[in-house]
């Protein structure tokens, strides 16, 4: 589906823009970084349309309860949570995630599903396998493995892989998804700290894959210019209340087609499938395995 302009902002970071926008100045990131033979666009459709377009938030609704929650006799508040989620990342000592992304409706730069595999153990040993869209469409898939001792990186666009001296921690290792909200914490590329809590609010508690999460809620209007109807997004976080991880995203938008003045809407829902950070890997879960046909760059 071709872009129609307005919705592109919050599609074009499919996987990680609902956890990107909720970091104070942090809604892009720079491109992976391409081998011979390889496309040098990002994973995901971050291409800036050619309308140009700035994103302001917009005040919560006073009738929604807004940055504290009760919880016995504590008051628990957005700052106090997003703090968690930081520090409850930084010091697992391994980790194991398996996501998906499903963007649907009318009005995406694209539609279909993302997925991504994540096997962490400190303090340089990762595993992880990730399929995204581009933004012309087509699936990306890609992996990168360090088992502590050499760093793999292999490239499903020209099934060729590369192999160097692993990094002393995961940290050190270019070239992995920064559309993944834990490779981003787990790295300490970006955390939590800075967010603007006064921009969040707490929506009522529930439960994400049976689990009890907090529900942080916040709204972005994009302002695009000789745009009739400017596109709004609801973004909803989820987070675990006993575990302060990560337990899905979600992001809803609307908006009018200037051309054709129809109204349009589309979602981008990001779920877990595993999601265990009392995993006990061995060394066989960092190994690389080339896949079939796959030579050597």
């Amino acid at each position: 589906m071709q872009p129609l302009g307005p919705s592109s902002s919050i599609n074009r970071n499919a996987l990680c823009s609902v956890f990107l926008i909720l970091l104070a100045g942090c809604n892009t990131r720079p491109p992976v970084s391409a081998g011979p033979g390889e496309s040098s666009v990002p994973i995901t459709n971050r291409n800036p349309t050619s309308v140009q377009s700035a994103t302001r938030p917009v005040s919560p609704d006073p009738n929604e309860t807004i940055g504290a929650q009760k919880k016995g006799a504590d008051t628990v508040t957005v700052e106090d949570i997003l703090k968690r989620v930081t520090k409850s990342y930084q010091q697992l000592d391994a980790l194991h995630v398996k996501a998906q992304v499903k963007i649907k409706g009318e009005g995406a730069d694209y539609v279909g599903i993302e997925r991504y595999e994540l096997k962490f153990k400190t303090p340089n040993n990762i595993w992880c396998d990730w399929t995204m869209i581009s933004e012309d469409g087509r699936k990306v898939h890609r992996q990168i493995a360090c088992d502590g001792k050499s760093l793999w990186r292999w490239s499903g666009e020209t099934n060729r892989y590369s192999c160097e001296m692993a990094p002393q921690s995961v940290a050190g290792i270019n070239e992995l998804p920064q559309d993944v909200p834990e490779i981003v914490l787990l790295t300490g590329g970006e955390s939590f700290q800075g967010a603007d809590s006064a921009m969040l609010r707490l929506d009522k508690p529930g439960t994400r894959g049976g689990v009890q999460v907090y529900t942080i809620k916040t709204n972005r209007t994009e302002v695009v210019e000789h745009a009739v109807d400017h596109p709004v997004t609801e973004i909803t976080l989820f987070v675990g209340m006993k575990d302060s991880l990560l337990r899905g995203m979600l992001a809803k938008t609307s908006f009018v087609d200037p051309a054709t003045k129809k109204k349009l809407g589309f979602s981008i829902d990001a779920g877990y499938l595993v999601n265990n950070p009392s995993v006990s890997f061995d060394d066989s879960a960092f190994v690389f395995i080339p896949p079939p046909g796959s030579k050597p760059r």
